[in-house]
């Protein structure tokens, strides 16, 4: 029955090292979605593309920035209005594929399965994907400059889109 199914994934996951113990408990690598059975893939994937263009295009900027996006950094990330982008998620968060999280004074952004981010980010263009790193650095140097872990790994994932000499500054640091 289904515990066995749900038993063997994750067995399968850790075996092949896709899913590995970290601070938190458990995570997925990106890679994990590449693995997954060709149904469960499908099924998100079909999900996904039923989303109008201005949610698609906020729900993928959220699987970029690789776990709770604030509020305020995923506004400038988009260009969506305010309202736009409130718009955009009161629509995903009725499609049961985003959650809110309180984050200090603020909110954040985040996916409800760690598995609808990993099939998003594997379904993005490499340069789209590439894009959104270099829009989260843009904004991230802007509104919080001394985060550099979260500045490195959108500098890493951005490529040649970004700063070259601005990334190697926040890499080495």
């Amino acid at each position: 029955g289904i515990p066995l199914y749900v038993e063997a994934l994750i067995q399968a996951l850790i075996d092949f090292g896709h899913l590995v113990p970290d601070r938190s408990g458990w995570s997925l690598s990106p890679s994990a979605a590449t693995v997954l059975p060709p149904s469960v893939r499908d099924l998100i994937v079909r999900r996904l593309q039923r989303l109008g263009p201005p949610d698609r295009r906020v729900l993928d900027l959220i699987a970029i920035g690789g776990g709770a996006v604030p509020h305020a950094v995923l506004r400038e990330a988009s260009g969506l209005s305010d309202d736009a982008l409130l718009i955009a998620v009161r629509g995903l968060r009725s499609a049961g594929l985003l959650v809110e999280e309180p984050a200090g004074w603020g909110v954040a952004y985040n996916f409800t399965h760690p598995l609808i981010r990993d099939v998003a980010c594997v379904e993005l263009p490499e340069m789209a994907r590439r894009r959104g790193h270099a829009a989260f650095a843009s904004v991230l140097e802007e509104m919080r400059p001394k985060d550099l872990d979260r500045l490195a790994h959108h500098y890493r994932g951005a490529g040649f889109e970004a700063n070259h000499d601005r990334a190697m500054e926040v890499l080495l640091a």
